[in-house]
């Protein structure tokens, strides 16, 4: 059966706003997945910040203030 126009616009609404949702996550993701291969301080703090419910970011962000002699941050 052919879909009415009104139909085959509402599904390509879903279907874009489908797209722009997973893009912008997956974009997020892989940003913050770079950030954290930088591996310095910037990068650690800019991972955490786009995904705070990745505890690989915080883990890794822990470790290198945790390592760093060059500028040691005692009370952080």
């Amino acid at each position: 059966m052919f879909l009415s126009r009104s139909r085959r616009l509402l599904a390509l609404a879903m279907a874009t706003a489908t797209a722009v949702f997973l893009g912008y996550f997956s974009i997020r993701a892989a940003l913050a997945n770079h950030c954290v291969e930088l591996n310095t301080l910037e990068g650690f703090e800019k991972a955490v910040r786009l995904e705070p419910s990745n505890d690989r970011n915080w883990q890794s962000l822990g470790r290198y203030l945790q390592y760093n002699l060059d500028d040691p941050d005692l009370e952080r």
